[in-house]
């Protein structure tokens, strides 16, 4: 009867084990990634996404706002194993963006899923590696095999990415318009030539 009695007692301890375990799973922080300015190159502010990677596990989240700057960002998501769910909050895709949000992105598939901002291009990009829940990443050595078998099919390259440069300059040329407009009048028009210099189309494009 005692032995019984004591082996109803841990039956009961290990339930409450199982139970608190996914309680404390689900309490892991989100990790959060805010626009930040990152510098500057003559009048123009450069921006960039801080921290530039993060990790989150498969099932989780991750907090995406525009921080203090009160410039417009958006999201385009570049490459990954699945499109996360983002917060209607969130402005997500070419040509969407906006000012003062703040919004978080759910990542069902574990994997590395690269983005940048869709107002100011690739030169503010991130990373977000996801890893299956409950799961760490290690590193182990494997030992060298003793004899090696011929391979017959090569491998295909990975294509490039493609960088649309028309639209960056034309981005960048419109920022620089918006600047222009808000110096003197006697200065204006010297600023727009510059601008167009600069950023305008080159010839032959």
């Amino acid at each position: 009867m005692r032995l019984r009695k004591r082996h109803l007692s841990l039956v009961a301890v290990l339930g409450v084990a199982v139970a608190v375990l996914p309680a404390l799973a689900s309490s892991a922080p989100t990790p959060a990634v805010e626009a930040v300015v990152a510098g500057s190159e003559g009048i123009y502010t450069k921006f960039a996404w801080s921290p530039a990677e993060v990790m989150a596990e498969s099932g989780g989240a991750v907090a995406f706002s525009t921080g203090s700057t009160t410039e417009p960002h958006g999201i385009v998501w570049k490459s990954g194993p699945s499109t996360p769910a983002c917060g209607s909050s969130v402005p997500v895709g070419e040509g969407h963006f906006s000012s003062h949000w703040s919004g978080s992105c759910t990542f069902a598939v574990a994997g590395t899923y690269r983005y940048y901002c869709s107002y100011h291009g690739e030169s503010m990009s991130g990373t977000v590696s996801v890893s299956a829940a409950g799961t760490t990443t290690t590193t182990t050595t494997s030992p060298s095999p003793t004899t090696t078998s011929p391979t017959t099919s090569t491998p295909t390259p990975t294509p490039a990415p493609v960088v649309n440069a028309k639209t960056m300059r034309a981005r960048k040329l419109a920022k620089a318009l918006r600047v222009c407009r808000k110096k003197p009048r006697g200065k204006r028009a010297a600023c727009v030539r510059r601008a167009h210099r600069r950023f305008g189309t080159p010839k032959g494009k």
